[in-house]
């Protein structure tokens, strides 16, 4: 009942990926970036990985608001339960992508789910992507209203009740935290959301999840 997109690559699925699958969560702030950004986001994975990529189309703001994307992405990944082991998914996300990452690992802890083999945090993480001191400093480089920013004023929590709902920003809940799979982030010295990257992989350290940060 979600659509999604498959990549495979050109020369085939290697190997040792035979088994193995990666679920992309594509960027665009809850509110674009499906059928066009997520291709940019899988293809090349595919390709370099030789391993298939499923990418979620999942139901965005302004139409949709929390948490429908995080129950598209459950419903994907129970189907894909049924031919893969939970060790062998991985997935990944980029920005909005990245936080809604971090809300299935909540989500599918919510109904008892497995947890994947490995995940991957970019541009975004754990926590509400303009937490920090990095939002600041992006606000008054680009010259933004960071009151217009607030998690509210965006589309897809407009009408959330509770902006420190753990299902949401599942850095605020160590308990969440503490079972999430290896973690892998990427974000750079001018990302907007380096606060929430770098902030999410310090509290994974602390709770002695492996987890690994590139800063570039």
């Amino acid at each position: 009942g979600v659509y999604t997109e498959i990549f495979m690559p050109l020369d085939g699925v290697s190997e040792k990926n035979q088994a193995r699958v990666l679920i992309n969560l594509h960027g665009g702030s809850f509110t674009g970036g499906s059928r066009t950004t997520n291709q940019l986001e899988s293809i090349p994975i595919a390709a370099l990985g030789r391993i298939k990529v499923v990418s979620v189309d999942y139901r965005m703001a302004p139409e949709h608001q929390f948490p429908a994307a995080s129950q598209d992405v459950t419903q994907v990944y129970k189907a894909l339960l049924k031919d893969y082991k939970p060790e062998n998914i991985g997935i990944f996300g980029y920005s909005a992508g990245g936080l809604l990452t971090a809300q299935s690992m909540a989500w599918f802890q919510s109904e008892d789910l497995p947890m994947p083999g490995a995940i991957g945090m970019f541009c975004g993480a754990a926590r509400f992507w303009l937490d920090g001191v990095s939002a600041n400093i992006s606000a008054v480089l680009h010259g933004l209203d960071l009151k217009t920013l607030e998690i509210r004023e965006t589309q897809y929590f407009k009408d959330i009740e509770n902006i420190a709902d753990p299902l949401a920003f599942p850095g605020l809940a160590p308990t969440i935290m503490s079972k999430f799979p290896p973690s892998l982030f990427l974000t750079s010295t001018l990302d907007f959301s380096l606060s929430s990257v770098v902030s999410t992989h310090s509290q994974l350290v602390k709770l002695g999840v492996e987890a690994d940060l590139h800063v570039w």
